[in-house]
C-alpha cells in the first residue's frame, strides 16, 4: 500500500465563513487528498482542519495552507483563549494504515523546509523532535506569540530547528510534528475558571493527557480542553469519570477532529451527549471514500509524475510486475476444468495471491529507499556519517529492485504453463503477462545496476539472483517471439 497520512493543521483564526471556504478549497482542489473535517471556535479564535493524502498531496496542501495563513492572519490582532505561536500554529502528521513512521518523518522534514522558505521559524515536536523536551509543543508555545517574539533563540527549547531566528512579524512561527492519532475533547463545565484550571492540572499528572482550562465568555461556561495521547491508558470514559468524581457539572462534551474506531468502541454507554455525535466522527469511516479512489493506477501515475513525491523507475517496475501477476490470476481463474489441474497446482505453488500483495508493497519500499538516498545526500558536507549513510542508502536502493527482479523469476513456471496449458481463449493474456514480467525485470535490473555503480563494495551476491531471473525471462521472450513455421514469410 502506498504511504498515506492524516494531517490536522490548526489555524489561529475564528470560524469566519470566507476563511473556512478558502481552507476547504485548497484541499478539495488536490486530486490525491480528501477533506475529512473542518471546524472553528469563536472563544478559541481557532480553526482545525483534518485531511488525508499521499506524500506529495499533503506537502502541496500544507504549502498552500501556510501561504493562506500568512496572507490572512495577523497575530498582532489575534485574540483568543488558546495558546498559539503561529498563524498556522501546528501541523501534526499522522501515518495511516501501516505507513511507517520513517515515511512521516521524511514528509515532516520536507514540510518544515517548505515553511522555512516562506519565512517561518519551524519547531519540530513529537516523534519528529530534534531536541530534548519537545515531545509536545508546550515548552516553546508557553506564553504564546508575544513571549516567543522576545525569547526565540534564548534557550535550546526556544530555538527553531529550521528557518529564520526571528518570528514572522505577522504569522509568528509554526510547529511541525509526527504523532499517532489522538482524541481531542473539550469538556464544557458550569464551574469557576479556577476550578477548571485545577482539574486540568490534575489530569496532566497522568502523563498521557494534555489539558488546559479556558473561559468561554460567549457561552457563560468554562472548559477543560484535553488531548488524550493514549486512549488505551486514559480515554474519554476515564476523563469523564474523573471530572464527575470531582463534583463538577458537565454541560456538554465537544469532540474536535476525528476519533479512531478502536477508541470509539470504548465510548459506548457514556451517558453524556457529544457535540457533534462521536459516531459521526470515526476516522476509519471518513477514510472509506478516499481509500476507494486512491488505491488505483491513476493515483500512482500522478505520484510518479509528482516532483514532490519519491516513486521512480523501480516503483514503476513493481507496478508493471503487479499487472503481470494480475493477468496470470485472470488466466488461472478461467482455467478451472479438470484438464487444467496442472496449471492450478503450479499457480498455487507460485503463490500468485500473496505475490501480488508483495509486489504492491514493493512500490512503497522502492519509494522509501530512494527517499532515504535523497535524505543521505542532503546531510551537511561536514557530517562524518554522510558517506556511510549514502553507502547504506544506495545499497538498500539497489536491493529492492534486485529482489523484485529475482521475484519475477518465480513467475516463469506459471507463465509457461498458462501459455502452454491454460485456457486457449486467454492465450494473448498469458503472453502479455510474460512480456510484462520480462519488461519489469529489465527495468528493475537497470535500476539495481545504476545504484550499485556508486558503491565502493562488491555486490555480486545481490546481483546474481536478479541476473539469473532476467536471463530466464529474456530467453522465454525470445522463444515466444521466434517465428513459427506457419508464420514464415512466403
Amino acid at each position: 500500500m502506498d504511504p498515506l497520512f492524516l494531517c490536522v493543521p490548526n489555524f489561529s483564526h475564528g470560524p469566519d465563513p470566507s476563511f473556512l471556504a478558502d481552507l476547504r478549497a485548497i484541499i478539495t482542489a488536490e486530486a490525491d487528498a480528501e477533506l475529512l473535517g473542518l471546524e472553528g471556535d469563536t472563544d478559541h479564535a481557532r480553526c482545525v482542519l483534518s485531511f488525508a493524502g499521499t506524500h506529495g498531496a499533503v506537502l502541496r496542501c500544507l504549502r498552500q495552507l501556510a501561504r493562506l495563513a500568512i496572507e490572512r492572519i495577523d497575530l498582532n490582532q489575534h485574540r483568543g483563549c488558546h495558546p498559539r505561536i503561529g498563524a498556522l500554529d501546528v501541523a501534526p502528521i499522522i501515518p495511516l494504515l501501516g505507513t511507517p513512521v520513517a515515511a512521516a518523518l521524511r514528509l515532516a522534514d520536507q514540510v518544515g523546509r517548505a515553511f522555512a522558505r516562506l519565512g517561518l521559524p519551524v519547531f519540530f515536536y513529537g516523534q519528529a523532535s530534534r531536541r530534548e523536551g519537545r515531545r509536545v509543543p508546550a515548552p516553546f508555545r508557553k506564553g504564546g506569540f508575544e513571549t516567543l517574539r522576545r525569547s526565540i533563540g534564548t534557550s535550546p527549547r526556544r530555538t527553531p530547528d529550521l528557518g529564520p531566528a526571528a518570528v514572522h512579524e505577522r504569522a509568528g512561527a509554526v510547529a511541525v510534528g509526527v504523532r499517532p492519532p489522538l482524541i481531542a475533547l473539550n469538556f464544557q463545565l458550569a464551574a469557576p475558571i479556577e476550578q477548571a484550571r485545577e482539574l486540568a492540572r490534575e489530569l496532566r499528572q497522568a502523563g498521557v493527557v494534555q489539558s488546559l482550562g479556558f473561559p468561554l465568555p460567549s457561552r457563560g461556561l468554562v472548559q477543560v480542553s484535553c488531548n488524550l495521547l493514549d486512549h488505551l491508558r486514559c480515554g474519554p470514559r476515564e476523563v469523564t469519570d474523573a471530572l464527575l468524581a470531582a463534583g463538577v457539572a458537565i454541560h456538554s462534551i465537544e469532540l474536535v477532529g476525528l476519533v479512531p474506531a478502536e477508541a470509539a468502541a470504548r465510548m459506548l454507554g457514556l451517558s453524556i451527549d457529544f457535540s457533534p455525535p462521536w459516531h459521526d466522527r470515526i476516522l476509519e469511516h471518513r477514510l472509506e471514500r478516499f481509500l476507494a479512489r486512491i488505491h488505483g493506477p491513476d493515483t500512482f501515475v500522478r505520484r510518479l509524475a509528482d516532483p514532490d513525491d519519491a516513486p521512480g523507475g523501480g516503483s514503476a517496475a513493481a507496478l508493471v510486475a503487479s499487472l503481470s501477476c494480475g493477468l496470470l490470476q485472470l488466466v488461472v481463474g478461467h482455467s478451472r476444468k479438470k484438464r487444467y489441474a496442472a496449471l492450478q497446482t503450479a499457480a498455487a505453488s507460485a503463490g500468485l495471491v500473496p505475490l501480488a500483495a508483495q509486489l504492491a508493497d514493493t512500490r512503497r519500499l522502492d519509494a522509501d529507499a530512494w527517499a532515504a538516498v535523497l535524505e543521505a545526500y542532503r546531510r551537511p558536507k561536514t557530517d562524518p556519517e554522510k558517506a556511510p549513510a549514502i553507502e547504506r542508502a544506495l545499497l538498500e536502493a539497489a536491493r529492492v529492485p534486485a529482489d523484485l527482479a529475482a521475484t519475477l523469476g518465480r513467475l516463469l513456471p506459471a507463465i509457461e504453463l498458462c501459455t502452454q496449458h491454460g485456457n486457449p481463449n486467454l492465450l494473448p493474456d498469458s503472453r502479455a503477462a510474460g512480456l510484462l514480467a520480462e519488461a519489469a525485470a529489465q527495468v528493475a535490473a537497470l535500476q539495481m545496476r545504476d545504484n550499485l555503480r556508486h558503491l565502493h563494495q562488491n555486490a555480486d551476491d545481490l546481483q546474481a539472483p536478479a541476473r539469473e531471473a532476467l536471463q530466464a525471462l529474456t530467453a522465454w521472450r525470445a522463444r515466444l517471439l521466434q517465428p513459427q513455421p506457419s508464420e514464415s514469410p512466403e
